[in-house]
């Protein structure tokens, strides 16, 4: 669709932007899936120990992608450059927007293990294809008015359906429900990205400004509570003990 309405530049700008949206959040999510998903298979059976999980899981995961999140989405224009040419400029509004979904795609990440660990294959492949669906019709939609921001707000509106649906089977399933931490932690993660993609959609250094701010404390926050979490060693923990250090001097 992109190609025919837009044509083959048009359809490199939204390429560049989906392989960067794909990658980098794909490292945080696939390292953890390989350890995740057997534990959770191991106790599918026991709704409060799979419930208790995934909210985890949930919440490691808004830490760890948290920062890098922020920081893609104030730095996207120079990411873009660095990685491809100044020429790929108009693909920055469309990471933008598909970082905004990655941000939801972080929290259902986690949920949408519920259904194959629960053997429901079936299933899982329905919630995938509907959410993928909604992307197509949504960017069928929206390209003759918006041209190949379209994309971008497609990719948005796929996870923006795909969470609750998600969440609505692992509630059916298990009677899953988040945590009022993991609640908190989605909504400041969520509001910060939104105002930082406001801000550099009206000026790119004004977004940058207020991402990198934003990356810096939600980094700082995800250090001390990994820390206390996992109890974790190594550079790391030496980093997190530092920074608590500081807060407290």
């Amino acid at each position: 669709m992109v190609q025919n309405d837009l044509g083959e530049e048009s359809l490199g700008y939204f390429q560049a932007a989906w392989v960067i949206s794909m990658t980098y959040i794909g490292f945080v999510l696939g390292a953890m899936g390989t350890d995740y998903f057997p534990r959770l298979a191991a106790v599918i059976q026991n709704h409060d120990q799979a419930n208790r999980l995934v909210n985890e899981q949930t919440e490691v995961a808004i830490l760890l992608a948290g920062p890098v999140l922020l920081g893609m989405l104030a730095l996207a224009p120079w990411v873009l450059q660095l990685l491809y040419s100044p020429e790929f400029a108009p693909a920055a509004t469309v990471l933008r927007w598909q970082i905004l979904g990655d941000v939801l795609k972080v929290v259902s990440w986690p949920l949408g293990f519920i259904t194959i660990a629960a053997g429901r294959g079936r299933l899982f492949m329905f919630t995938e294809a509907s959410a993928v669906a909604v992307f197509v019709l949504i960017t069928w939609l929206a390209l003759p008015a918006m041209g190949i921001e379209a994309t971008g707000v497609g990719f948005f509106a796929m996870y923006l359906f795909y969470l609750p649906l998600v969440f609505w089977f692992g509630y059916r399933r298990t009677g899953f429900r988040w945590t009022s931490i993991v609640l908190r932690d989605l909504a400041m993660l969520f509001i910060l990205a939104a105002i930082t993609g406001a801000a550099g959609h009206w000026q790119d250094w004004l977004g940058a400004a207020v991402g990198l701010v934003a990356a810096s404390a939600f980094g700082v926050m995800s250090l001390l509570r990994l820390a206390r979490m996992a109890e974790l060693g190594g550079h790391l923990g030496k980093l997190a003990a530092a920074v608590r250090h500081i807060l407290k001097s």
